[in-house]
């Protein structure tokens, strides 16, 4: 039996914009609930995702919920990207307070509606925002996911097929720990086609031989 597709998207700045986009782009979604605390912006960002309708690969039902939390309880998976981008200009960690109190604002509400889904989580700073997610409600926190260093690893990826010439797509590599200035890139573990970059390197350092720290 098919099950509707349901994601919610908090936030509707520049980055849950464009989660929004992509969801409805790549056709995840059968129905899109997005939330923003700015009411015309959220209704414009609905408007414009409804006139492209037209051009993506399946149709979805696109849901204005504004600041009604509560709608986006029936969501198998909530992506929550409420943040303030232009505060982390000078410091990662600038967004702490704006993000940690935009999660008092919904994450208690969304839970007790009936949530039982996955929480997704991008708002920085990442740790700490899944934290507080998992203390303001007590929902389970194997079901509060933060993007962590998924967007890290994928740089990496990038910054060693622009060293080696090899696509990025043949690379295993991950930055691990936190999204931010503690975290570190394993490059003992990294692979390229299957094999060790380590290994690569012993046989083809012209090739295959980089700064790892430069990188």
């Amino acid at each position: 039996m098919y099950q509707t597709r349901k994601i919610g998207v908090v936030g509707q700045g520049h980055v849950g914009a464009h989660v929004a986009n992509s969801l409805l782009m790549q056709g995840i979604a059968d129905e899109l609930y997005l939330c923003d605390i700015n009411e015309a912006k959220v209704t414009s960002e609905v408007q414009d995702l409804r006139d492209s309708l037209s051009f993506v690969p399946y149709n979805t039902k696109i849901v204005n919920c504004y600041d009604h939390y509560e709608e986006l309880a029936c969501c198998d998976v909530i992506v929550n990207a409420a943040g303030k981008v232009a505060l982390a200009a000078g410091n990662r960690d600038g967004e702490l307070f704006f993000t940690t109190d935009a999660a008092r604002t919904f994450a208690k509400r969304i839970v007790d509606a009936g949530f039982d889904g996955i929480f997704v989580s991008i708002s920085n700073p990442c740790d700490v925002v899944c934290t507080e997610l998992w203390h303001l409600t007590g929902y389970d926190p194997k079901k509060i996911i933060g993007s962590g260093c998924g967007l890290d690893s994928a740089r990496l990826r990038t910054e060693i097929s622009k060293k080696v010439g090899v696509s990025p797509k043949s690379i295993d590599a991950y930055m691990i720990g936190e999204h931010g200035f503690s975290q570190l890139a394993a490059f003992k573990s990294a692979t390229i086609a299957g094999k060790s970059l380590n290994e690569l390197q012993a046989e083809n350092p012209d090739k295959y031989a980089f700064d790892h720290m430069e990188v």
